[in-house]
């Protein structure tokens, strides 16, 4: 059951993530096509000095991916998802695992105990010498 729920909800952030993705690729395509370059006069030339730029930049279009590219990844995210539920533990395994983790703290937990008394029986002997 909590795998169906697992696998349900990586399937649908998986479309929720492409779609953002997709869109994000369309309306930075469409603003780099609708967004006009200034043109500067001979007069605004002149008074422009060009100036060392403080970093490097990429252009807006350096950054872009092309949709095909996205399908592509979409496409190698889904067979992941798909492969999901082959590569996860049994239920069983997990209970088992689980149950002696229980006896393994359990232990653990004893044992510091004892040590604890070890250690405080130590600290008075040495306390008297």
């Amino acid at each position: 059951m909590a795998n169906r729920v697992s696998t349900e909800l990586a399937k649908r952030s998986l479309v929720f993530l492409a779609a953002v993705i997709f869109t994000c690729a369309i309306s930075g395509q469409t603003r780099s096509k609708s967004t006009p370059t200034p043109k500067l006069g001979k007069a605004d030339a002149a008074e422009s000095q060009p100036s060392p730029p403080a970093a490097p930049s990429t252009s807006p279009d350096a950054s872009l991916i092309g949709t095909p590219q996205i399908a592509d990844k979409v496409m190698q995210l889904r067979q992941r998802l798909r492969s999901l539920p082959d590569r996860l533990a049994p239920e069983a395994l997990l209970a088992q695992t689980e149950h002696e983790v229980t006896v393994l703290r359990e232990t653990i937990g004893e044992r510091a105990r004892e040590t604890e008394v070890i250690i405080g029986g130590s600290r008075i002997i040495s306390q008297t010498n």
